[in-house]
C-alpha cells in the first residue's frame, strides 16, 4: 500500500460498505478492508482527501452522482466473463474429467 494512503477505521469501513451495499447489493465485509484501502486510497491521494469519511461525505453530497459512480467503479470488478480467472476454469475442467473417468469405469 502507498505510504500516504490513510488506513480506514471501523466507522469509515461501515459507511463505505453500507453505501456500496445499498447501491449494488455487494457486501464488503471487514475482510475487504485492504481492497477498499487500495482502490479508494488512490482517489484520496489524488484528490488530497485526508480520510475515507471525508470522501464518503463528498460522495453523498454530490448531486450529480458522478462521485458515487467513481467510488462504485473503483470498488467493483467490471469484467464479467464467466471464466475470467484461469484457475476457476482449470478446477472445473479437472472436476469434469474426474467425473467423466468415474462414469466410464462403472
Amino acid at each position: 500500500m502507498h505510504p500516504e494512503t490513510p488506513r480506514i477505521n471501523e466507522k469509515e469501513l461501515k459507511l463505505i460498505s453500507d453505501l456500496v451495499y445499498r447501491h449494488t447489493g455487494i457486501r464488503l465485509g471487514p475482510e475487504k478492508r485492504h481492497l477498499i484501502e487500495l482502490r479508494l486510497g488512490k482517489i484520496l491521494r489524488n484528490e488530497k482527501i485526508p480520510s475515507y469519511e471525508e470522501y464518503y461525505q463528498r460522495v453523498i453530497s454530490d448531486k450529480s452522482g458522478q462521485e458515487l459512480r467513481r467510488l462504485l467503479d473503483a470498488l467493483t470488478t467490471n469484467f464479467s466473463l464467466f471464466f475470467r480467472e484461469k484457475q476457476h476454469f482449470e478446477f472445473l475442467k479437472e472436476l469434469l474429467q474426474k467425473e467423466s473417468l468415474r462414469k466410464k469405469t462403472f
